[in-house]
């Protein structure tokens, strides 16, 4: 019987480097998709958010610096301060408490922002008497409460606008004090199971630009101000310490019943659908 011997097939070096520098490439990729960057220290004045350079692998800063900010990666604040200027690109940003600073006419985040930590706050740091633009393009999910706030004397705006508005957490307006008025016009495009309230605080405003219908309730302390400028459906109210009850009120209505917490001149309507 004769034997046939096949020879082995040889792979060309070429394409077995080839082969190993498309492995290589994807492992890369992989990663780079799955990364997550640390705020290594406080961002100082003349720096802001999109600096790269103050990203770190590693929550003790003991890592390797980002190069660009990603839109495929998460970046964590790790607590620390944060000035915001213009867009960041990153594809989420994760508050862990501390404060995010507003620090120019209009600042966006071009992904998701999640609020994590203890104490998180949203900073009209600019000056008094105008209102300044905030925009999240994406979801903001609130695992813990957010403040919308500042801490002078006066009245200070934001202009907060949100793609989706999600979690379990409160959206708060406003410090609380009486002579701090953060004056807020929030636009959302979609609630989605937001399920904590948004509630306003002694002596700050809430306003709306655009007719929402919210999956949380409302709760507007003594001493704070509703403008009630546009059509808002809610599950549940609390003005002033008193429930409203089911059904849609003009805010005429409201401002009989309530007094001064609806703002002179609103014309929208509050329908309490729970």
């Amino acid at each position: 019987m004769t034997h046939l011997h096949t020879a082995p097939v040889s792979v060309p070096f070429a394409l077995r480097g080839l082969a190993a520098l498309c492995a290589l490439a994807l492992t890369t990729l992989a990663a780079q998709a799955q990364a997550t960057w640390y705020l290594k220290e406080n961002i100082e004045k003349d720096a802001s958010w999109r600096n790269a350079g103050l990203w770190n692998s590693a929550p003790d800063g003991s890592g390797t610096s980002a190069t660009a900010i990603n839109s495929t990666d998460t970046y964590n604040t790790n607590g620390k301060y944060v000035r915001s200027n213009g867009v960041f690109p990153g594809g989420k940003l994760i508050q862990a408490g501390g404060r995010i600073d507003i620090k120019r006419a209009s600042q966006t985040i071009a992904g998701d922002w999640e609020v994590t930590g203890d104490k998180a706050t949203l900073h009209q740091g600019v000056r008094d008497g105008a209102s300044y633009l905030f925009t999240v393009k994406g979801k903001l999910i609130l695992t813990s409460p957010l403040r919308v706030l500042h801490t002078t004397d006066g009245m200070r705006g934001i202009d907060l606008t949100i793609g989706t508005l999600t979690g379990p957490a409160d959206l708060i307006i406003g410090s609380g004090n009486a002579v701090r008025n953060t004056s807020v016009s929030l636009g959302v495009l979609k609630f989605e199971n937001h399920t904590g309230k948004i509630r306003v605080e002694l002596g700050s405003t809430l306003a709306f630009a655009n007719d929402q219908t919210w999956t949380g309730p409302l709760e507007v302390s003594l001493g704070a101000h509703l403008n009630l400028n546009k059509a808002i459906t809610v599950p549940a109210a609390i003005l002033g310490g008193q429930p409203v009850s089911v059904g849609t009120h003009t805010a005429e209505q409201l401002k009989q019943a309530h007094g001064d917490i609806v703002v002179d001149g609103s014309t929208g309507t509050l329908t309490v659908a729970p």
